[in-house]
């Protein structure tokens, strides 16, 4: 969704709050402490906000009240969830990235701080930590960025690039690995492709480097490869890292 799109779909708070919690709990409420699909709907009026919209566990024992945002980067905010979404759609669209001094532009917020509060909360969202491995149709491959030097034109060969990797799921999610050396070492390329591939995964395409039976050993039958030095680059099945 644009940023155009949520504008537009999500003027409301009331249409915020049915969003989020749609991606939230995709087959029903549950409660954040204990699980219980068992919710009571409450509203609430507080002092800070004139319709409050909370949860209510009715296990016995829990009776614990939450909100949509509970547990989340939006927890106990006093910011609108149209301004979080805002921030999120541009955070995340931004391929060079953006300042808190940008975002407090955009978003029209009163103070540099709020930006600041709300660009730190999206980025830390977003580490590489909290990414689960990847499932689906994935291609690997491996590439070599760099080679330029001021005044001297380009360096031909590997010793004056870096060596990057990256995996992406078939119209989905892309990952690098940046090794900041001229090659990608065999551990390197192994822990990056164990931590970023599921062995769910349906199938996993690459060429005939070295580097991959290695780093796909636990996806080994599942693991199609295409021998680009006798000039293949696609097989019947769509097995091709294109």
């Amino acid at each position: 969704m644009n940023l155009r799109e949520l504008q537009s779909k999500l003027d409301t708070q009331e249409k915020c709050l049915a969003f989020v919690e749609k991606l939230r709990w995709p087959d029903g409420i549950r409660c954040v402490t204990c699980g219980c699909d068992r919710i009571s709907r409450v509203k609430s009026s507080s002092k800070k906000q004139t319709v409050r919209y909370v949860f209510e566990c009715l296990e016995p024992t829990c009776r614990q009240q939450f909100t949509v945002t509970s547990g989340t980067i939006m927890h106990d905010t006093h910011l609108p969830l149209q301004t979080w979404l805002c921030a999120i759609a541009l955070v995340t669209q931004a391929k060079k990235g953006i300042s808190g001094y940008q975002l407090q532009r955009n978003l029209g917020l009163g103070s540099y701080k709020t930006a600041w509060y709300l660009l730190h909360r999206i980025r830390e969202s977003m580490e590489p930590g909290s990414r689960s491995p990847m499932t689906g149709i994935l291609e690997i491959d491996e590439t070599y960025i760099g080679g330029k030097k001021k005044g001297r034109g380009v360096y031909r060969g590997k010793k004056s690039k870096t060596a990057v990797m990256g995996i992406i799921r078939r119209d989905g999610d892309l990952r690098f690995l940046s090794t900041g050396t001229p090659t990608v070492k065999g551990r390197v390329a192994g822990a990056f492709v164990q931590e970023n591939v599921s062995p769910d995964a349906e199938m996993v395409c690459t060429d005939e480097s070295v580097l991959y039976p290695f780093a796909l050993a636990h996806i080994r039958e599942r693991h199609q490869t295409v021998v680009h030095s006798k000039r293949e680059f696609a097989r019947l099945g769509g097995i091709h890292t294109n």
